[in-house]
């Protein structure tokens, strides 16, 4: 007599502590306030900033901060801190829509180099190390030399500085899919590649370029201000965080009173910059890279099930081990066994 066995395993129940542990992480949640403060600051600047962004007041030239201006004023007279609350506008805009456009573009070239032929995929891999080993700014003095700077020529400097950033790891992510059971069965079904890539695969990186989208907006509004800074970037007499900083530069005549006007954009621009970093972190720990949860493998018995694993759960996150100890018959090879599938 041949006597077969079963082996039942339960469906993960939800757990909604987790999700709620995720969210009352403190550097997510200090990251998200110190974000929504800077944002906030920004689309109510006409309602804020007490003076307008290009009004010119010739007898208050280069004045240190006082309660009249918080920030000082620039070489011209204007208000600081007014076109620091209006500058926020443009420069996270501006990154905002380069994060983005870096993000697509650099998705569109991972997946084309995961699912290309080999041609396509070496030709990828080897853009991806170019633009890798190209530093940004001779790239960006490259273009602006052969072109007026703009807010255009900024964003589309953005996109090739970020694109291969996010190619490398939706490339890294890709092919593992790939080898994934779901995609074999689409794949002898007929389906297209792109069809696959984009209705199978993409799903799976999302989580992955969220995370990587929090890092790289804090890196957009680095590299705009740095660029504004050189002069590449936001064309004056248009507010940005590091044109105002140049102009502090440019008008500083005295060391004490060039620290007033560009101490305040600084900081404005780390505490926009800085949040979005700590996000890109919590998120990243928020997110383990093995969960296993609420898993009962049953045994079929006389008397009914035989649970040899009970209700299980853990998580392990990425770089850390987990070391199961237990007598012998408790569980722990069955356990192993379920995880593996």
């Amino acid at each position: 007599m041949t006597i077969v066995t079963a082996i039942a395993m339960q469906a993960p129940r939800p757990a909604p502590h987790r999700a709620w542990r995720a969210a009352l992480n403190p550097p997510l949640v200090i990251g998200a306030a110190i974000l929504g403060l800077a944002i906030l600051s920004a689309v109510l600047a006409p309602v804020i900033a007490p003076y307008g962004p290009t009004v010119i007041d010739l007898s208050a030239v280069r004045k240190p901060p006082s309660f009249t201006h918080l920030f000082g004023t620039d070489g011209v007279g204007r208000d600081v801190f007014s076109r620091v609350l209006y500058g926020g506008r443009v420069s996270l805009t501006v990154a905002g829509i380069g994060m983005i456009g870096s993000l697509a573009f650099g998705t569109a070239m991972g997946l084309l180099g995961a699912f290309g032929n080999r041609f396509v995929e070496v030709a990828v891999s080897r853009l991806i190390d170019i633009q890798l080993a190209f530093p940004y700014v001779l790239l960006a003095i490259a273009v602006t030399s052969a072109v007026k700077p703009s807010i255009p020529v900024l964003i589309l400097l953005m996109v090739l500085a970020g694109w291969a950033g996010a190619a490398r790891v939706v490339r890294g992510i890709a092919p593992q899919e790939r080898g994934k059971d779901y995609v074999k069965a689409a794949a002898v079904l007929g389906v297209p590649k792109m069809r696959v890539a984009l209705k199978h695969v993409l799903p799976t990186i999302i989580p992955s370029l969220i995370v990587l989208a929090a890092m790289q907006m804090a890196a957009m509004i680095v590299f705009e201000a740095t660029l504004s800074f050189l002069g590449m970037g936001v064309q004056p007499p248009t507010p940005s965080w590091g044109g105002i900083m140049l102009d502090g530069k440019n008008y500083g005549a005295a060391r004490r009173r060039a620290g007033a006007d560009v101490s305040g954009p600084g900081a404005h621009r780390r505490r926009a910059a800085a949040p979005l970093q700590r996000e890109g972190r919590a998120l990243m720990s928020a997110d383990p890279a093995l969960r296993f949860e609420h898993v009962t493998i049953a045994f079929p018995g006389a008397a009914g099930p035989l649970k040899v694993v009970n209700d299980v759960s853990f998580a392990v996150d990425s770089g850390r081990c987990l070391v199961i100890v237990g007598e012998s018959g408790s569980g722990k090879s069955m356990a192993c066994q379920a995880l593996l599938g």
